[in-house]
């Protein structure tokens, strides 16, 4: 019997001295951030590397005891109470989260899940040794989503990885100005880039009658590309067509990349489908038929080219000549369109309000145009869009556009740049256009009753500004014809 007790007791010591091993082995991973699954161990071809075994995760801070860095690697890129937060601490916004691999590793992409995107300057930065750090990316404004994806231009080996932080915002509008944590879901970190970050950007090319037009980038194999756009349509067009800008200028373009053998068709709403965007520099079309007319040379010994004028919103391409055009006292505003007539009379009126003197609306073409007249005309030049213009300034100022609001957008800059610089006019050439198509302002009139004569006000400071939608909130009652 004694020796039957005393098994006993000796298994039941052994098992409590298993459990608690496994106790606090358990403790152990949750407190150093320790991931278990083996290292190398991948359920596909490409996987997170920061779920793998023996994977330690350390920070600076953290808000509470719970919100520990180890949060951040746990495969949970959704629930609120598994992430890794910083301290809130509002006078210093310096903090990290580091990954320390077991063995060195390969690394050309990382996905940060922020919880928010509060954060405006950042480094990501890679280690062999913990001490000495590379930066492999930096950045100076906040994350545009929540789920920023970071390529990098070529794999690096590593074995330590960290997010550091010097920036937060302070901004009211999202409540950053309370919370000074950096909050994140999700740390992760992969040997491979997807294929659609494979795609090198677009080149500009030009054909043998001088027509520029941006190449499609080659997808990568097993992939299609699709084209989305461009965020200046009035620079690169819908089909890739280059158009005959004055000014070089920078455009994001955008792309669909997708397997081929999705199912789904090319389009963004593929489930394995990826947008990406390049920014392109676009130069100036050096044998553009806008550039053709010679400006007056600057004087010898002198610097050549007008600096932009200032006006609201600022021109889109600008290319400055040299002196100024200065209406005559017998300006006349030459409408080459009966269409446009109207336009030309509302120019007039603006313009005698500004100048404080007469000018009269004459019909007749583009020769009757005379040094000191303003001319409005239709062009058949593409790329302007419904509301974009030319404005040809020499000897006469002369605006032209595809659309009659263009050309009347037109006017207001001239009567802008009359106002702002004593009714004279800078000799250069403008190409301008909207990059919104929509750029409005709402008033509440039910909570806040104005006359109409204030809406028609507000309506003529909105056409100063080029603004094209006004939202006139009338109430919030709900009439039903069933009511009586």
């Amino acid at each position: 019997m004694k020796s039957f007790f005393t098994d006993g007791k000796k298994k039941i010591f052994a098992a409590g001295t298993a459990l608690l091993l496994l106790v606090a082995c358990v403790f152990l991973v949750i407190k150093t951030g320790l991931n278990t699954l083996p290292f190398g161990f991948a359920a596909d071809d490409n996987a997170n590397l920061a779920l793998q075994r023996g994977v330690r995760a350390t920070c600076d801070s953290m808000e509470t005891e719970e919100l520990s860095a180890d949060k951040a690697v746990d495969g949970d890129g959704e629930t609120l109470s598994s992430r890794w937060s910083s301290e809130n601490n509002w006078e210093d916004a310096s903090h990290f989260i580091e990954l320390e691999f077991p063995e060195e590793i390969s690394v050309s992409f990382v996905v940060l899940k922020w919880e928010r995107t509060n954060v405006t300057a950042y480094r990501l930065e890679g280690s062999l040794d913990g001490e000495n750090w590379q930066v492999l990316e930096a950045f100076e404004k906040a994350p545009a989503s929540r789920k920023q994806e970071i390529p990098l231009a070529e794999a690096v080996t590593v074995r330590f990885l960290r997010l550091s932080t010097s920036e937060v915002s302070k901004e009211e509008e999202d409540y950053s100005n309370l919370y000074q944590n950096v909050s994140l879901y999700e740390f992760e970190v992969y040997a491979d880039k997807p294929a659609a970050y494979l795609v090198k950007a677009p080149e500009l090319v030009t054909k043998e009658n001088n027509d520029r037009y941006m190449e499609m980038p080659e997808a990568p194999e097993g992939y299609r590309i699709t084209w989305l756009g461009a965020d200046y349509e009035q620079v690169i067009g819908a089909e890739g067509e280059v158009y005959e800008t004055i000014q070089e200028k920078e455009v994001e373009v955008g792309f669909w990349v997708e397997p081929e053998d999705s199912g789904r068709g090319a389009g963004k709403d593929a489930d394995d489908g990826r947008e990406i965007s390049f920014t392109i520099r676009v130069p100036a079309a050096d044998d553009s038929p806008v550039n053709a007319q010679e400006l007056p040379e600057a004087p010898e010994g002198t610097a050549g080219g007008n600096e932009k004028p200032e006006v609201i919103p600022a021109i889109a391409e600008w290319a400055g000549g040299d002196g100024d055009f200065v209406p005559g006292a017998d300006a006349r505003i030459v409408v080459q369109e009966e269409e446009l007539r109207q336009t030309a009379e509302l120019f007039a009126a603006q313009y005698r309000e500004i100048m404080g003197q007469e000018i009269s609306v004459f019909s007749g073409t583009a020769e009757d145009v005379r040094p000191g007249d303003f001319s409005l005309a239709y062009t058949t030049k593409d790329g302007l869009g419904e509301e974009g213009y030319f404005c040809e300034i020499t000897d006469k100022c002369v605006i032209t556009g595809t659309h009659r609001q263009g050309i009347y957008w037109g006017t207001v800059t001239a009567l802008q740049i009359l106002k702002g610089q004593e009714g004279k006019l800078p000799q250069g050439r403008i190409r301008d256009y909207p990059k919104y198509p929509v750029r409005g302002f709402g008033i509440d009139v039910a909570r806040r009753p104005v006359s109409m004569a204030m809406l028609y006000r507000i309506v003529e400071n909105m056409s100063w500004y080029k603004m094209n939608d006004l939202n006139v909130h009338l109430n919030d009652n709900v009439i039903l014809s069933t009511s009586g």
